[in-house]
């Protein structure tokens, strides 16, 4: 293969390779550490151990059946939307037709139990997915709180069960989570205090601890943060207009009807006499604009449950706010080498200022969704 030859595969392979970077915006899990990690950052051998071994196990259960209850959530949230809209349908349908039983009367009964049904399991769907999604961010959270815990490195402990011992947490407390105890957890846990002054045993360790901590937490979290942010930001300035301009249609559809009311009336005082019975299909044709003006604010309300069920527009404030204030702590933790104890104890607290940012933003996403606008 000449000169040329290997410069353009060169080049086909930079290529792909970037087509590939720019495909994956988001790093790997943060939560699994590879054995490509273990050689990039010995420490990791000492601080870990079982404990990392068993958090990651629950970890990933809960992980896959929280993904798994998000989807189910969202099809019963979409189910519950339509049965309630139709609902309301049949029954203006019958309205428009002067008259009830029938098909509409049917089809409004069944979208009346379809609608309780979905509501029904939604709820119970709702549940799971909180509760497995807590239970797979406080195995993320036990993870990197334990392993920058100020006694892990100032007291010469050699591993992280006893970090977790410390805090008050037993893994097989985490496999058995249940939604009270979300609930509970949320109301009453307590934030850990800042942590002291650190006398480290080991610059060295706490300078891989630092970027450790930056490469395979920050990164993953802000390159998260942001895309999140930017993929429904767009998305949410469209849905979020919807129910807007069908009450907008609806206001205009009840002022043509207005319109029509009136003209008729002043052409039936001023200009002739109009029939005292209009024909059947003038009647039936003003119904249906009447029926038109009520149904679309239901089908508003039927976006706004949608919408509401997952609180898109105040978690895209969120994503933006966490992703700026992490993207920050990011910035001041330099590389190099750490030099001396201050510069390992302002590391060590920025790394904790970090983590109770992303403790903090667990703890407001979950309020938001327990009090999301959802039937109970």
């Amino acid at each position: 293969m000449n000169s040329q030859s290997k410069q353009a595969a060169h080049t086909a392979a930079l290529t792909v390779a970037a087509h590939q970077a720019s495909a994956s915006a988001v790093p790997p899990d943060d939560m699994i550490d590879t054995p490509d990690d273990f050689k990039k950052w010995p420490f990791l051998h000492h601080v870990l151990g079982d404990c990392r071994d068993s958090l990651v196990a629950i970890y990933s259960n809960a992980d896959q059946e929280a993904l798994h209850a998000q989807r189910v959530h969202r099809r019963w949230v979409v189910r519950a939307a339509w049965f309630a809209t139709l609902a309301i349908l049949f029954a203006l349908l019958q309205l428009t037709l002067h008259h009830s039983g029938g098909l509409p009367a049917i089809f409004e009964g069944c979208s009346v139990i379809g609608a309780l049904w979905a509501f029904q399991r939604g709820q119970q769907s709702r549940q799971d997915w909180l509760t497995k999604r807590h239970t797979a961010e406080r195995c993320r959270l036990l993870k990197f709180s334990s392993i920058i815990h100020p006694d892990l490195w100032a007291r010469g402990r050699t591993g992280a069960t006893e970090c977790l011992t410390a805090l008050g947490v037993r893994t097989e407390d985490l496999r058995k989570l249940s939604y009270k105890d979300v609930q509970r957890w949320l109301d009453y846990d307590t934030l850990s205090p800042p942590p002291g002054r650190l006398v480290p045993r080991n610059l060295e360790e706490l300078t891989e601890l630092r970027d450790y901590y930056r490469e395979k937490r920050l990164q993953h979290q802000v390159a998260y943060f942001k895309q999140q942010y930017e993929r429904n930001v767009q998305r949410d300035q469209f849905w979020r207009r919807v129910p807007q301009w069908l009450f907008a249609g609806s206001v205009i559809i009840v002022a043509l009807h207005v319109t029509i009311e009136a003209v008729t009336y002043l052409y039936s005082k001023y200009v002739t006499q109009l029939p005292t019975a209009l024909p059947s299909s003038v009647g039936l044709g003003l119904d249906a604009v009447v029926a038109c003006a009520v149904l679309l604010p239901a089908v508003a309300a039927g976006i706004r449950t949608w919408r509401s069920a997952n609180e898109t527009t105040r978690n895209i404030s969120r994503f933006r706010a966490k992703y700026l204030a992490l993207s920050n702590i990011m910035q001041r933790l330099d590389s190099g080498a750490l030099k001396d104890a201050a510069e390992a104890e302002a590391a060590l607290r920025d790394l904790w200022y970090a983590e109770q940012i992303m403790d903090s933003e667990h703890r407001e996403w979950l309020r938001l969704m327990l009090e999301a606008e959802w039937p109970a």
